[in-house]
């Protein structure tokens, strides 16, 4: 049988720290182009562009960061040009000055994140809930860091799991052979990889650690599995050893063996997860949410929309972690510098149309692959950019002569944004004792401008007279010829009136 119980466990673990990582990366994300260090940073200056005609390549010559199998079909344009956006080097700058910082996550707000009936989400939100538990992040100038720390009883958990499933009779479990087994204690730590930044790309490395030892995630399972084996035999001992009539002794191995179904009814449940999908758009799709309504139809799993994302428990988990982490940072800066919430990022994504994607997903090993390319309206192009980037095209030697050439000018100047991004996570996995968990992603958001032209109707111009073209100057002799009296305009005559 396959050994889900960690998987779901420790899944859900790191999605706690792999949220706060994210968040971290896309409050830098924030602070886009235009931000200065007295702003208050938001997720929309991600997508501004400051115009630099300097910075302006020919579509033919430009590669995305995010590497997909999408292109938008502007590059395409004859007259084509994109402006790459900058926002990793704010990135670079913001981490760099807040390098040695930490950052403390309250264990009350990861446990309230932890949402679902199953008994692996109970567990979670004890471990995450209980006095030792702490997580912190951590921010170098290469990366940062997030540590989870837990120490969780779990004898104990299941000793007041069991008194409370006996209500015939006040069931007190006296710990004997429980005492003897040790905790479940351990940490998770998720490193977002920042050093290949400059490319636009980051790496999230996931580590397990279990009562101090470094497992693979198949040995983790194996490890809990033995564990929980072990608690349920030392609880049936301590449980009839604390009651005194075999009624009741019945009653409480009942109860026991009832825990222990439950517990492999859930990792049944997960084990035959149905997830696996390869599936792209064949067309661009209007909307995020045609995106989603598609997937749907492929992936059961997949949500079918953006408020059915915004209805998710992952999303609620990792709103409510940004919004603990956005207060810790703007708590220890003494003012109100981050302002981003999950819903911003959803925001952002209902401004989007002509979208492509690509989903490969293999939900029970942790194992995908997404690429996504749509466009953004240029709100920020002004009719000052218009003129700027007009005259760069101008002063373009190749174009000024294909222009001569047609006999024709530069009429009008588009432009749009492109977000394009990718991402992979690898690990997880049933086949292999791996340690680490790992993803990976890139994103770029880029200006596409280009132009349309028009007949030059001002080519006709007024001919400039040479030297040899002067006027000639009339002579003495080419004097014009005053009249005598006899060449006087004759009067007419009566006989020459009108009749």
């Amino acid at each position: 049988m396959k050994k889900s119980f960690l998987k779901r466990l420790t899944a859900a673990i790191v999605a706690v720290p792999v949220a706060m990582t994210q968040t971290v990366l896309f409050t830098s994300f924030a602070a886009g182009e235009t931000t200065t260090s007295s702003d208050t940073l938001d997720v929309q200056s991600v997508f501004n562009i400051n115009t630099n005609t300097a910075k302006l390549v020919a579509a033919s010559a430009f590669k995305s960061a995010a590497e997909t199998r999408f292109n938008a079909k502007e590059l395409g344009y004859e007259n084509a040009y994109v402006q790459d956006s900058a926002w990793n080097e704010k990135v670079i700058s913001v981490l760099n000055s807040r390098d040695g910082n930490s950052y403390n996550i309250s264990a009350e707000s990861l446990a309230d994140s932890i949402e679902g009936v199953e008994r692996a989400h109970q567990v979670l939100r004890d471990a995450l809930g209980d006095k030792n538990t702490k997580a912190t992040a951590y921010v170098t100038d290469k990366a940062v860091e997030i540590v989870a720390e837990f120490d969780y009883d779990y004898a104990e958990a299941l000793k007041l799991q069991i008194e409370d499933m006996v209500r015939d009779f006040d069931l007190n479990i006296q710990k004997n052979e429980l005492a003897k087994i040790n905790n479940l204690k351990g940490t998770v730590t998720v490193t977002l990889d920042i050093t290949d930044l400059k490319n636009k790309s980051v790496n999230v490395v996931a580590d397990v650690d279990i009562n101090g030892k470094k497992k693979g995630i198949k040995d983790a399972e194996n490890y809990i599995d033995a564990l929980h084996e072990e608690l349920v035999k030392a609880l049936a001992s301590d449980a009839t050893a604390s009651v005194d009539t075999d009624a009741k002794k019945a009653r409480v191995l009942s109860a026991v063996d009832a825990a222990d179904k439950s517990y492999h009814f859930y990792k049944d449940k997960v084990d035959n997860v149905d997830g696996v999908v390869d599936w792209t758009t064949s067309k661009p799709l209007a909307d995020a949410d045609s995106v989603l309504a598609e997937l749907k139809t492929k992936w059961k799993k997949a949500p079918g929309s953006l408020a059915a994302i915004q209805n998710n428990r992952w999303f609620n988990r990792c709103d409510k972690i940004l919004s603990a982490l956005v207060d810790e940072i703007n708590k220890q800066d003494g003012k109100k510098t981050v302002s981003v919430t999950m819903s911003d990022l959803v925001d952002m994504a209902k401004k989007g149309s002509d979208f492509q994607a690509y989903v490969h997903a293999d939900a029970y090993n942790y194992v995908g692959q997404g690429e996504v390319l749509f466009y953004v309206t240029d709100e920020d192009f002004t009719a000052a950019d218009q003129a700027q980037v007009k005259t760069f095209f101008e002063s373009q030697k190749e174009i000024a002569a294909a222009l001569a050439e047609k006999n024709e000018v530069i009429d009008n100047v588009y432009s749009v944004k492109v977000v394009e991004a990718d991402a992979a996570l690898n690990g997880l996995s049933d086949e292999d004792a791996v340690t680490t968990a790992e993803a990976s992603g890139s994103m770029d958001v880029y200006r596409i401008v280009w132009f349309d032209t028009k007949p030059n109707e001002t080519d006709t111009k007024a001919e400039t007279p040479t030297a040899t073209d002067q006027v000639e100057t009339p002579t003495a002799t080419d004097q014009v010829e005053t009249p005598t009296a006899t060449d006087q305009v004759e009067t007419p005559t009566a006989t020459d009136q009108v009749e």
